[in-house]
């Protein structure tokens, strides 16, 4: 994740939110007012008011649940449940099965307003909890000269990382931190985000992302 990310290459991957912050911006001051004007609620259905036909309608969708599948709600469904595995010692496979079950009655049952209201609660606290927690890490390290100082000495012990069973690890990763950790947009040759590929590959993708 964005976490585990940064503490690896640095402050660039915040480059992927102030991006979505823009970009959200756009999507309600431009995109929205078009759907709201061509009554429609999903990508799908404006494609076939606006172009005509069912296949392009079908193949955005088939294509949107599809890259939702792989890309979100797998990695949401492991997540939950290997959490419910290591704090309830449950089965994994179980926690799953649990987890689709519980989302699926509370969204069968409940309609779009219990989501509604399951999401605005989530929102509560992740926002509670993200401002709790970067309080409490400044407050650890010495507040953000602390950051810039601990992290551009921080360095994996290999040893552990090798005990652990992670054979992920070879002498060809960059174990220190390299020097233009602390930059958001880094050179165009950069190994992890250079910001050719950021302004002008990412960009486009994420107005599809937060857009359509």
């Amino acid at each position: 994740g964005l976490a585990g990310s940064g503490a690896a290459s640095g402050y660039a991957v915040g480059a992927w939110e102030f991006n979505a912050l823009l970009l959200l911006q756009l999507l309600g001051w431009v995109f929205v007012p078009v759907y709201i004007h061509s009554g429609v609620y999903t990508m799908p259905a404006y494609l076939s008011k606006r172009f005509g036909g069912n296949r392009l309608k079908v193949y955005f969708a088939c294509l949107s649940v599809l890259l939702y599948i792989f890309t979100k709600l797998s990695v949401d469904l492991y997540a939950g449940a290997l959490f419910i595995q290591e704090s309830l010692g449950w089965n994994l496979y179980l926690s799953i099965v649990l987890l689709i079950s519980m989302t699926a009655l509370l969204t069968v049952t409940g309609g779009l307003v219990a989501v509604l209201y399951t999401d605005t609660l989530q929102a509560v606290l992740m926002i509670g909890g993200a401002l709790t927690l970067t309080i409490m890490s400044l407050v650890k390290v010495g507040g953000l000269e602390g950051v810039r100082t601990k992290y551009m000495q921080a360095i994996p012990n290999v040893t552990a990382i090798m005990a652990s069973g992670n054979f992920t690890y070879s002498p060809s990763c960059r174990i220190e931190p390299k020097p233009n950790s602390l930059r958001i947009l880094r050179g165009p040759l950069d190994e992890d985000i250079p910001w050719p590929g950021f302004i002008l590959g990412q960009t486009p993708a994420s107005i599809w992302y937060w857009c359509a």
